[in-house]
């Protein structure tokens, strides 16, 4: 089955997550999952030197066996049960983290619609569906999320809601 661009995209920015929390297993799979679609999606991740480095870690980590059979459960894995089971380890680690009053903060705050957008970004949405959602046109989603970034210091999609999870920004 061919899953939504923005929810693949997301599978090997959780695995570097899983990985640097010691969650090695996990993070394969979510791997296998990522790589188990099209090629047209998979060619950038193939490309990715960081990505790369991850996946030699893991199987040094895990060992050439176990690496491939966490590879072959996530390739089978159904999308939906694994984002939920990153959801939840992310919200596991922010309950576990310092109150919300120690957030870092930035030097120039998002505004509440901007966070609005940043949410739905981090739930997969597109642009289109966040515009529907919001009663906004597409062209002021992509000022927000052009916003978004330039306030969060990265370049993407995928970037900003890894900078909004280490933010304690959603």
């Amino acid at each position: 089955a061919h899953l939504p661009l923005a929810q693949v995209l997301i599978l090997p920015v959780a695995a570097l997550m899983l990985a640097h929390g010691g969650a090695y297993g996990r993070a394969a799979e979510l791997l296998g999952l990522a790589f188990a679609h099209p090629v047209n999606i998979t060619t950038w991740m193939e490309r990715w030197p960081r990505l790369a480095q991850l996946r030699a870690a893991l199987e040094a980590a895990l060992g050439a066996a176990g690496y491939r059979s966490a590879w072959e459960r996530g390739a089978s894995a159904d999308l939906g049960a694994a984002l939920a089971h990153v959801g939840q380890h992310l919200n596991d680690q922010h309950s576990a983290a310092a109150p919300e009053s120690e957030a870092q903060t930035l030097v120039d705050p998002l505004s509440d619609r901007e966070l609005e957008v940043l949410r739905l970004l981090a739930q997969g949405m597109s642009n289109r569906d966040i515009a529907a959602r919001l009663f906004l046109s597409v062209g002021t989603v992509k000022v927000h999320a052009r916003n978004i970034y330039g306030k969060l210091g990265v370049s993407n999609r995928t970037e900003a809601v890894t900078a909004a999870y280490q933010l304690r920004l959603i």
